[in-house]
């Protein structure tokens, strides 16, 4: 605990409070009746192949005079949803006015629309892990903490960024990096009437929180904690990038921040009660700024250790671009850069295709040209989708997410004309299984959204009720909705859930797809066509070898594996190999590699040999 109080003292440059930060974690430990971690030598793996998120919002389903999660809870229990997936990621459950929960007026009461109490959300935990959001940046501005400021009560004066209409006019902001284009500072009244403009880096109802002051990081502490103690597996700290604000910088990915995440890593790390969680970072960014929350450096080591695992941000828009093109070789070249940086093995990705947001485009910097993304644009607002935008420094806007549901992304368009009419929907579905098939079969930890699970089309309804961009992507079903859809053998929704739920069952009971386990793929270009992705997955026990076979294209392709050249791990295999066939997980074929594959269109292979 002395090494965390040491810590912070260095954060905040004032060693002389070492003792005072060390009082206030000893009441955090006691508070919470929390013991020391016991000292064991086997360092156990906190994940394996049966992990799986679905990320969902605690009244995604609803029931008149229902508790929603007891509403969730049902669906959960009678779709057998525990049974292939491990954890739920219910997104902010907490009163709120803005942003369908991520401005939070209390972080210690729940939403009474979603539940009473927080003992049916432990009581849930207990059926599946939960990931709850730890929202750090801002909360409501009808949070108390920010009522208090309002009031001119002393214990609060530091815990927002303050300025005065006078100090701004000194005060150079332009480098400051912003995720939206609304104003960077709001004004509001304190009760003796003075105007206050305060730091809002995502909206004015949301106002964002000073971590310059310790006692705002030992609320959020604490609150870490509170979550774990509370039934939270996985702690996502959303937004975590921009905490730190400092003038004359960018304001995001300071020092500070990543102090604050070996903090918080260490916290959990200490204590027995809290020793399973996994803190996972929210930072919607290019990947080498996205990995340095693992504590890996540019030179792809570790430094520190920060959180375990990451979101893989670049994946949604790329694979979206590399089914639309039906050309794997950008999404290969990134994949293969990926493979160049060493993952400790307390460390994992949360890969991903769609989540409560948009498809974040800023992570796709550098590995397409402007002109493919435009392109990608173009396409999405054909659909009827919409792209939302960030301010620049120099006062320009930039896109920031395309706001669409992954389903109608991957939609033939008048920019991408994919399909024969006659085949549009079921080329539109196979495309989108693949889509959650690739994302399951990379090395990591895969989270599926509700609306992926259960082939939610976009929802123009809300949007036009909402007016906001991200509306298209939450539909809310009635409970009779979801049940009619999903009971229904030929609707669009029973068949993607189905498929989907089939092939995480079948993920979860091979040991090639343990986070952990070492990916191969080969170079591009070379012998294998730009359609087709190939690579393999060594099993984390070395029991076996699985290879991905998969076609991107709406066309039947031949693939021939005795013509890859200059790959050294398919090499291996042939080298190593007693026998040369090989079962297909998902068709439960065998096949002869010695002899030519066919597939489909959007079809893929789980290829999997057994060491025996």
């Amino acid at each position: 605990m002395e090494k965390i109080a040491q810590k912070i003292a260095s954060l905040y440059k004032n060693n002389s409070l070492k003792s005072q930060f060390l009082s206030k974690l000893q009441q955090i430990s006691k508070k919470y009746h929390l013991s020391l971690k016991k000292k064991i030598n086997q360092q156990n793996s906190k994940w394996d192949q049966k992990d799986a998120v679905l990320i969902t919002y605690g009244d995604i389903i609803e029931k008149p005079e229902e508790e929603t999660i007891k509403t969730f809870e049902k669906f959960l229990i009678n779709k057998k949803i525990n049974h292939f997936f491990s954890t739920v990621h219910i997104l902010p459950f907490f009163p709120w006015t803005s942003d369908d929960g991520f401005s939070i007026i209390d972080y210690r009461r729940i939403n009474p629309k979603i539940s009473s109490n927080w003992e049916n959300l432990l009581e849930l935990s207990k059926k599946i892990n939960l990931c709850f959001d730890l929202v750090l940046n801002h909360c409501s501005s009808k949070n108390q903490w920010f009522i208090d400021f309002l009031n001119e009560k002393k214990e609060v004066e530091n815990f927002f960024h303050v300025f005065s209409p006078q100090e701004i006019e000194k005060i150079d902001f332009s480098s400051v990096v912003r995720p939206r284009q609304s104003p960077l500072l709001t004004e509001f009244k304190t009760i003796s009437g003075d105007k206050k403009l305060i730091w809002t880096t995502f909206s004015d109802d949301q106002v964002d929180l000073n971590f310059n002051s310790p006692n705002v990081l030992f609320e959020f502490l604490d609150l870490l904690i509170f979550f774990i103690i509370k039934g939270a597996r996985i702690i996502r700290l959303d937004a975590i990038a921009y905490i730190w604000k400092e003038i004359g910088t960018k304001s995001i990915h300071l020092p500070q921040v990543h102090q604050i995440v070996q903090i918080m890593r260490d916290l959990v790390d200490l204590f027995e009660e809290t020793k399973n969680a996994i803190i996972l970072t929210e930072t919607n960014v290019p990947h080498q700024e996205n990995i340095s929350y693992l504590g890996i450096t540019e030179n792809g080591e570790q430094h520190y250790k920060e959180a375990h695992m990451c979101y893989q941000f670049p994946l949604p828009p790329l694979l979206l671009y590399s089914l639309l093109n039906e050309n794997v070789e950008q999404i290969v070249k990134w994949i293969n850069s990926l493979n160049q940086i060493k993952i400790p093995n307390d460390c994992t990705f949360l890969n991903f295709t769609a989540s409560h947001d948009g498809i974040g485009v800023r992570p796709l910097e550098g590995i397409i040209p402007q002109k493919e993304l435009e392109k990608l644009i173009k396409h999405v607002e054909s659909l009827g989708g919409k792209v939302s935008f960030k301010k620049n420094s120099d006062g320009s806007i930039s896109p920031y997410e395309l706001n669409i549901v992954y389903l109608d992304a991957l939609s033939s368009s008048s920019i991408f004309q994919l399909d024969p009419n006659q085949k549009k929907l079921e080329n539109n579905i196979s495309r989108f299984i693949l889509s959650q098939a690739f994302t399951m079969s990379l090395k990591g930890i895969p989270a599926i959204y509700f609306h992926s699970l259960v082939g939610t089309r976009n929802d123009f309804e809300k949007f036009q009720k909402e007016k906001y961009n991200r509306a298209l992507n939450r539909h809310t079903y009635s409970e009779k909705e979801i049940e009619n859809q999903l009971n229904d053998p030929n609707s669009e929704n029973s068949r993607i859930f189905n498929q989907l739920s089939n092939l995480l069952q079948i993920r979860r009971n091979c040991p090639a797809f343990h986070p952990n386990s070492n990916q191969f793929f080969p170079q591009y270009p070379n012998s294998i066509q730009k359609e087709l992705i190939v690579f393999i997955r060594q099993a984390y026990d070395l029991s076996g070898i699985l290879i991905v076979l998969a076609n991107f294209s709406s066309k039947p392709q031949v693939f021939q594996f005795n013509s890859i050249s200059n790959w050294e791990e398919w090499e291996k295999i042939k080298n190593q190999s007693k026998k040369f066939t090989f079962f297909d997980l998902i068709s439960k074929n065998t096949f002869d590699l010695s002899n030519s594959i066919n597939l489909n269109p959007f079809q893929i292979f789980w290829l999997w040999n057994e060491n025996k």
